[in-house]
This record gives C-alpha cells, sequence and structure tokens, in this order.
C-alpha cells in the first residue's frame, strides 16, 4: 500500500486509489457526453446530428442532458445563421456587376469566422466552460 519516496527516504507515499468499475463508467459516460458535444459543434457537418437530436428528442425528459440540448440548439442556429449569410452573399455576388469581388471576400470571412467560432466553443467545452454566446443564446432558446 504503501512505498518508499527515493528522494526522501524516511517519507512514505500512498499509491493512487485502484480504479473501480464504477470510476471507468463514470468517465466513460462523460467522455461519450463530450465526444458528442465536439460531433455537434463540428463546422457544416455537426448541423446534421444536432438537427436530428432536437427532432427525436422534443421532450425534456427523453434521454438527452441539458448540456446537448443547448450545445444542439446553439450549433442549428449558428449553422442556419451561416447557411443564410452565405446564400445571400454568393447570390449578391452573382447577381451584381460592381460588388461582386466584395462580397465574396465578405463571403469568405462570413465562412471563416463562422468556423473559428465552432472552433471557439470547441475550446470552451475542453476547458468546460459555459456554451453561452451574446445575442446568440436568445436565439437558439427559441428552437424547440
Amino acid at each position: 500500500m504503501y512505498r518508499r519516496n527515493p528522494r526522501i527516504p524516511h517519507q512514505l507515499v500512498s499509491q493512487p486509489p485502484a480504479v473501480t468499475l464504477k470510476v471507468i463508467f463514470e468517465v466513460t459516460f462523460m467522455d461519450s457526453e463530450r465526444r458528442s458535444l465536439y460531433l455537434y459543434l463540428l463546422p457544416v457537418f455537426g448541423f446534421f446530428p444536432a438537427w436530428w437530436t432536437l427532432y427525436r428528442y422534443r421532450s425534456k425528459t427523453n434521454g438527452v442532458s441539458t448540456a446537448q440540448r443547448d450545445a444542439s440548439r446553439l450549433s442549428v442556429t449558428l449553422g442556419l445563421i451561416w447557411i443564410a449569410g452565405h446564400l445571400l452573399t454568393e447570390f449578391g455576388a452573382n447577381h451584381t456587376e460592381s460588388h461582386g469581388l466584395s462580397l465574396l471576400i465578405f463571403s469568405s470571412l462570413w465562412t471563416s469566422s463562422y468556423i473559428l467560432i465552432e472552433m471557439g466553443l470547441m475550446v470552451r467545452i475542453w476547458q468546460r466552460r459555459s456554451l453561452q454566446l451574446p445575442g446568440i443564446g436568445d436565439l437558439s432558446r427559441k428552437l424547440p
């Protein structure tokens, strides 16, 4: 149970506790929930599993945690805002003669900012912080 510290011979150091099945289950469950949060926040592709989660688990008591529901709502909201802005700028760039290049540049900046926001939210999950975004959170709470 105890072993000697090689640096200080007269001090005893306890060994780490044994890993039990309960600890393994808790870590696996938490990791699977965090993995699903990462999946929802993948730029562009995470929109579809997030939408499916919101569609399938509309009731508040069905098998989805609050964090998963909030991340799904946020991902769907950001995805819809991004696709609307992207389609509008691409449409404008194709149908105008004078501002076509500037709209294409704005479209690329719009897509880059969407990807950076999603990656920033992934970092917030990694840091175990909340996924609140000012202004967007109010829109995402209105989703079912």
